[in-house]
Parts: structure tokens; sequence; C-alpha cells
């Protein structure tokens, strides 16, 4: 085109336009082909030199603001057949030469001051045109597929598929300000079509679908292993670094991968009386490949299934590792919470075992730093809604219709962490304490209210309850036997070397503090109730624990029972300690209650108000009756014992001497034969205060006499009755030793003369 000058505002001449057009075909024959070849004789290259290349370029825009000129290579549009097709091939390669690549390339942008965007790539399939048939059509597809890598039979490897690689490109650097964010990618799917017909009729289709699948690993006939399928990494970008900048520096903080589902539709109908459903959230499922079975072999092995990693960032110098979290949804209106499952896979069919769960919080790896808490927290209420519990269940035992017995139920087992060791270490070392176990009831919360005419309650503290399995019954057998019921044990630790071992505490609840009328707890251990049929019930021991041995002082642990002290401030009875035995069932006797002192080279004692002041009751009912059968036992006051009508039915024959020893400590009442006359007598074990009883008896001569310095007659002294078998007694009270006063005497009280 020409330019134009010297007007006020000038236009320069269009360029000349070249049209190479073809004759239109008639009737059935095809249109003329446009041809631009250099592939005849003309442009092919010489012996080894390239063969002509064929350049279609636009003319360049005009000096001051023109755009260049596009280049549109387009098929032919039609009125009836199928549109032409568009093909870029480069040229295919003969014996073993590379083929020609095809580049597709947006343009570079130029330089200035203000800058201008990179060319852009946009490859669009074309729409699917209306169609009054009952299936609409699809848009058209793109498909990007790479070469298939090609087959070799010299070597061992074939060749590879071709990579697809799709590169982004970089931000652009800057000195000031922000630089350029990378290029990013956006897959967005296509929208279903819209169902617009009659109510009832049809729905709305489903959204495209985003799948990326591995490659298939090839298959392996000659060799021992097949391929593995491909892997697919989602893989955020790396943060950016920073050296040596000014300010406090932040490194770049990596990518992130979501995964989201969308959130589903609201509905909402022109029925207002219909029960319209909103729209499920999408699912997002993390699912590992089963392992494969293996077949036709001697001895066959599963492929391992694959395994789901959810892992997160470790942190770096002072900053925490990344929390993993998994959160359910929060439930709609009324609608409950989401719920978590974590449930580890079923054995398998014939002998598996089914698979662990374990949560465990991190080790501390270095210094004297904590390990983690694992804290499993029932979920709060809200109003008067109760808390979320938290149950901790064992497997249940697996039933059996073949076998004699049935699977044992698992054991829940709680266990303290172990204590850390030390070992080489400087200064006196210590070991570490093992973890403590507490079971701790919440405590009842306060209750106020604005009625101060009320009468409010508090709320109760939370119990603990350690309750063993009952027993269970046997049915439809010859001779049942019931099972036993579960054992609660108690244990406290073992101390090592001279230290002391660990208490066993049971104490019952404190009552309110104040003038409030409220006993304190009690803290009762009570055998099991014995089951019908005469059924024993089982017993409550209180045991001291056993001297240890190896030494010469191991004592036996002492078993105390003591009542509660009363209150310092309100002059308040102490506690009764009750030790009774049970009450009889109808015609039954009532158990014993039997208090025994430890057996051992010297018998041990038992003592009864071992504090001064003390009263001590034995038998506060009329109808009481204590016996004390024992001629070892003695009974000591250090005080005044008061016994009232006491009965001592330990009776002594004494043998027949001249010269008899009356021993107080064997009885009270003693029993002898005169066969000779008595010269003397001794009175030996005897105790002030102590009355004693003599029955003296003529044998079948009589006319024995009876003298004795330490027994002192009242009034006249004492003379026998003379005659054959003639029985007389007296008494006489110790007054000191080798003194017992006479208190009475019957003469004749019987005789066979």
């Amino acid at each position: 085109g020409a330019t134009a000058t010297n007007g006020s505002s000038n236009t320069g001449g269009a360029a000349g336009t070249v049209t190479l057009n073809t004759g239109a075909g008639a009737l059935g024959t095809v249109g003329g082909d446009f041809i631009v070849n250099n592939a005849t004789a003309n442009g092919r290259g010489g012996a080894t030199g390239a063969g002509g290349a064929i350049t279609m370029t636009s003319g360049a825009g005009g000096s001051t603001s023109g755009n260049s000129g596009a280049v549109a290579i387009k098929s032919g549009a039609t009125t009836s057949g199928a549109s032409g097709a568009v093909t870029l091939q480069s040229g295919d390669a003969t014996n073993a030469n590379t083929p020609g690549t095809v580049t597709v390339r947006a343009g570079a942008a130029g330089s200035g001051s203000t800058g201008a965007p990179g060319g852009a790539i946009a490859i669009t399939a074309g729409a699917a045109s209306t169609s009054a048939a009952t299936s609409a059509l699809a848009g058209g597809a793109i498909t990007l597929t790479t070469g298939n890598g090609s087959t070799s039979a010299a070597a061992e490897a074939s060749g590879a598929g071709g990579a697809l690689a799709v590169t982004f490109g970089n931000g652009g650097n800057t000195t000031t300000g922000a630089a350029g964010n990378g290029g990013g990618i956006a897959w967005t799917l296509g929208t279903g079509g819209t169902n617009t017909g009659a109510v009832g009729s049809g729905t709305g289709s489903t959204g495209g679908a985003l799948s990326i699948t591995g490659g298939t690993g090839g298959a392996n006939t000659g060799a021992l292993a097949s391929g593995p399928g491909g892997a697919i990494s989602l893989i955020g970008g790396t943060g950016g670094t920073t050296v040596n900048g000014a300010y406090a520096q932040i490194g770049g903080a990596g990518g992130g991968i979501t995964l989201t589902g969308t959130a589903g539709t609201a509905a909402s109908g022109a029925d207002a009386s219909a029960a319209h459903t909103g729209g499920a959230g999408g699912a997002i499922s993390l699912t590992a490949g089963n392992g494969a079975t293996a077949t036709n072999g001697s001895s066959n092995t599963g492929g391992a299934a694959g395994t789901v990693n959810l892992t997160a960032g470790n942190g770096s110098l002072g900053t925490a590792g990344g929390y993993l979290n998994l959160i359910s949804g929060v439930g709609g209106a009324t609608g409950a919470g989401g719920e978590i499952f974590i449930t580890a896979g079923n054995g398998g069919t014939t002998s598996g075992t089914g698979g662990g769960v374990t949560i465990g919080a991190g080790f501390a790896t270095a210094g004297n730093t904590n390990g983690g808490q694992v804290i499993i927290d029932g979920g709060g209420a809200t109003g008067t809604g109760t808390a979320g519990a938290v149950l901790i269940t064992g497997g249940g035992g697996g039933s059996s219709t073949s076998s004699t017995a049935a699977g044992t139920g698992s054991q829940v087992v709680i266990t303290s962490g172990p204590p850390g060791s030390v070992t080489n270490g400087v200064y006196a070392q210590t070991g570490g304490a093992g973890g403590a176990l507490s079971l701790v009831g919440a405590d009842g919360a306060a209750a106020s209210g604005a009625d101060t005419s009320a009468a409010h309650t508090g709320g109760a503290g939370g119990a603990i309850s350690l309750t063993a399995g009952n027993g269970a019954t046997a049915t439809n057998g010859s001779s049942n036997t019931g099972g036993d019921g579960g054992a609660v044990t108690i244990t406290a630790g073992n101390g090592s070397l001279a230290s002391t071992a660990g208490d066993v505490t049971i104490t019952a609840g404190n009552a309110a503090a104040g003038n409030v009328a409220a006993d304190a707890g009690t803290a009762s251990l009570v055998g099991g109730t014995g089951g019908t049929g005469n059924i024993k019930g089982g017993a409550a021991v209180v045991t001291g624990g056993v001297g240890g041995t190896g030494g010469t002082s191991g004592e036996g642990g002492d078993v105390t029972i003591t009542g509660g002290a009363g209150s310092l401030d309100d002059n308040a009875t102490g506690g009764s300690v009750t030790i009774a035995g049970g009450v009889d069932g109808l015609t039954g006797t009532g158990g014993n209650v039997d208090i025994e002192p430890g057996v051992g080279n010297t018998q041990g004692s038992i003592l009864i108000g071992d504090t001064s002041g003390i009263t001590v009751t034995i038998g506060r009912s009329a109808a009481t009756t204590v016996s004390i059968t024992d001629d070892n036992w003695s009974i000591t006051a250090a005080g005044v014992a008061s016994f009232k009508n006491v009965i001592r039915n330990i009776t002594t024959a004494v043998t027949p001497t001249a010269t008899p020893d009356w021993n107080a400590g064997l009885g009270d009442i003693f029993t002898m034969t005169l066969t000779a006359n008595v010269t003397s007598c001794t009175i030996s074990g005897e105790t002030v205060g102590q009355k004693l009883i003599f029955e003296l008896t003529q044998d079948g001569t009589g006319n024995r006499t009876f003298a004795c310095s330490e027994f002192e007659p009242i009034g006249s002294a004492l003379t026998l009755s003379t005659g054959t078998n003639a029985v007389d007694i007296f008494e006489c009270i110790v007054m000191s030793t080798g003194n017992c006063r006479e208190t009475g005497r019957a003469l004749n009280v019987g005789n066979d003369s």
C-alpha cells in the first residue's frame, strides 16, 4: 500500500492481497486441492542436504502500533458432510533416523516500558450442535497421546513410552516489589447439562469427571516379576529460597495440596409440601490397591496390600511438627456430628490375626523434653445433654461350634509409661519413676440458683467402678459347672533394696464442709454373694504383707482398722470400728469373729485398748457369752481388770502327797484325795486378788490331817472331817505371795461313812 502525505489525517493504502483459489468441484467431484509442496524433486535436499522448508509468515505490524498479521490454517466448512480435518504432522523418518518435531509455540512479548504478556496457546475442541434427537451429542474431545515405546527382540529392555510433559512458565524476577507468580494449572471439568423439561421428566446430567490413572505395568511371561503400575504423585511446589536479604528473612512456604470435595447444592422446589433433599457433598476417598493373589505354585504368597500414609511435615529448629487433623463434619441443625472410625482390617478367613490399632504419641528425642500426650476426650454436651462417653472395649472372643472351648475375650490393658534409665551419669543417680496410673472421677458441679428459698443440690462426683465380669452359667450338660467370676486385684508396686513398697489406699469421699447434714462416704470390702444351692459367700480378706526374706528383721506388715476421728471443733464422737460375724440365714448359725495372733517362734499378742484411759467392753449384750478355752491363754491388765460373774472352769487334780504344790497359774479349783497327813503346802503361780477353791477328800482310812502355813484361816484353825471318804471344801483369796486368806468353808459336804 502507498503512503499518503501532506494531509490533516492521512491513511495509507491497503496492501494487496494474494488469493490462491482452487476450483470448485461439480456435482459429486472433489474440490481442487491447494498444495504447497516442497517434497517434489525440486524441493528435495541433495544427498546429505535437508529438504526445503515451508515457511508461512504473516506480515509484520506497522512501526507505530500495528498488530502483526495472523496466520490461520482452517479447514473448509461443510453444508452437509463432515468438515475437513487440519493435520499438523512432521515428516516420517526413514531407516533409524529421528522423525521431525511438531512445535506449537506462542510468540514472546516485545520489550518496552510497560511490558506485555506472552502469547497464549488455546486448544479448544468444537462444541456439539443442537439436536432434536433423543440423545444429545457430545462436544469434541481433545486427545494428547504420546507415542508407544518400540519392542526390541535383541535386548532385554524395550523402549519406554513417550512422556507427556506440561511445563508452565516461571514467574518473572524483580528488584523491587513482589516477583511474578509461576504459571498455574487449572483443570475445570465440564458442567453437567441442565434439564429444562417438564416436572418429573428426566434428571440433570453428571458433571465431567477427572481421572488421573497411572499406567498399567507391563506383563512378563518370561521373567520372575511383572512391571509395577505407574505411580501418581501430587507434589506441591518447592518454596522459594532467600539468601543474604536485608531485614529478618522468611523462607518461602512449600506449596500445599488440597483435596476438597465440592459441596452439594441446595434443593428448592415449587412444591412447598414436598420433602426436598439437598445434594450430598462430594466424597474424598484415599484407597490403596489390593494385593493380588498368586496361583499355580507350590507355596504361594499374595501380594502385600498398598499402604495409605498421611504424614504431616516435620518442624525445623524451634517449630512444632505439622498437625495431622482428622475432623469429621459438623451436624446440621438437628443432625449428629460425623463420626470418625479408625478400624483395623479383619484377619484372613483361614487363620489371619486381625490388624491392630496403635495410637502412639511422639517420643522425645533429645534433652530433658517430655514425650507427647495421648488424649482421648469425650465430646462436651450443651444444655442438659449428657457428655459423650469414652469407651475402650476389648475385642470379643471367637465363637466356636466345633471346638471344645470358645475364644477368650481380649484384655484391656492400660499401662503407664516405663521410667527412663540413667547410667554412668555424674553425681548421685536416681532412676526414673514409673508413670502413675490415675483413675479420677470428675468433680460434681456446684449448684446455685436465683431462688434462695429453693433446696438446690450440687452435682454428684463421678463414680469409679472396678467391676469384674460375672461367671457364666452352663446348661445342657450332665454335670455343669458355672464359670468363675472375674477377680479384681489392686496391687501396689514392690519396693527395691531398702525402699518402701507402695501403699494401697482406698479412701471414701469426705463429707461437705460447713453445717451440712451429710455423711462421709463408706469404704467397703464386701465378699461376693454365694450362688444358689448352698454356695458359700466370698470372703473379704485384709492381710498384711509378708516380711522380706534374706535378713533378720523382715517384719510382716500390720493391718490397722481405725475409726474416723471426730471433728476437732464440734466435740464429735470418733467413729466406731465394728467387726461382726455374718448374720445367720433363717435358722442358721451366725458367723464367728476370730481374732488370732500371728504364729511364730514367740506367739504374737492380741492387744485390746493399747492406750491409757481406755475402757474395753467385751459383750455389750446381756446374753453375750465370752469364752476363753485355751489353757495357755492369759488376760493381763496394766491397771484394774473388772469381771462380772466370771466363772473359770479349770479344775486341777493334785497328786496326793504330804507336801502338795497348788499351782494357781493352772486354774482356780483344786481337788485332792488325802492318802496321808498334809504337813505343809505351797501355793505357786498365784495372782493377787485371785480366788482359789480347795476340795479335800478323805480316803478309805480317814482321820487325815491338813496343815498349810500359806493358808490363813478365819477364826478357828481348819480341822478336816475325819470320816472315811468325807469331803471338805474351803475357799480363799490371794492377798499377797504366800498368803491366801480364807473367805469361806463347808465341812463334811459328802461322805460314804
